[in-house]
């Protein structure tokens, strides 16, 4: 049985994907706003991350760790009880508790924070679609080029999925995401696969489901 701790990450990883705004597929001449992805990814990220990109005070950090511990009591009073029928309404709960957290979260940063927040959110997506964690990212300490070839990296899986034909993406986007991987590791420095390396949760294949063409 799984247990509380793994259950609230497996939750909020799906709600995650579910309620990101910055798709890897969107749709052809859908373009997304930072702003939104942004504000869409703050109540995912881990508060050593948060406070990592937007240089937290102390103050503000108690205030995230409260928003973040709610968010988890709230998460994970929607399972349900051992033998008990699953409330078919509970994924619109679960978006409309990460919805607060995240209007939650924008009182406590400031506008500054909020702009290195959203700078930070494309490589963000990106590395989870990698099934890297992003609770590496400060630890990865990537440089500007190397970003700038992640995003390449990544930018050139959507369009080779994009052309696939629909029924044949979701067999193919493992192995794209599999092969991006390799791609990845290899501009990264031998001190930053270390990184990885201390993640199990960092699969080697990446995340499929982040390659999924979704509605905007």
């Amino acid at each position: 049985m799984m247990n509380k701790r793994l259950y609230t990450l497996a939750i909020t990883a799906a709600i995650a994907i579910g309620t990101m705004s910055t798709s890897l597929l969107a749709q052809p001449g859908h373009k997304q706003r930072p702003r939104a992805a942004a504000a869409g990814l703050a109540a995912q990220l881990p508060t050593e991350v948060l406070e990592n990109i937007c240089s937290l005070t102390p103050q503000q950090k108690e205030k995230v760790q409260a928003i973040h511990t709610k968010l988890t009591e709230e998460l994970r009073s929607l399972r349900p009880a051992r033998g008990a029928s699953a409330d078919s309404g509970a994924a619109e709960k679960r978006r409309t508790l990460v919805r607060q957290a995240n209007a939650d979260l924008a009182n406590v940063l400031t506008q500054e924070q909020k702009d290195a927040l959203r700078k930070a959110a494309p490589v963000l997506l990106e590395l989870r679609a990698l099934n890297i964690p992003v609770k590496a990212y400060p630890e990865l300490k990537l440089t500007a080029d190397q970003e700038k070839r992640i995003h390449a990296i990544v930018q050139g899986v959507r369009e080779k999925v994009k052309a696939l034909p629909e029924s044949e993406r979701r067999a193919k986007a493992r192995e794209l995401m599999s092969a991006a991987r390799t791609e990845v590791e290899a501009v990264m420095t031998p001190s930053q696969k270390a990184v990885l390396d201390q993640h199990p949760t960092a699969k080697r294949h990446g995340n499929a489901n982040a390659l999924r063409k979704k509605s905007p």
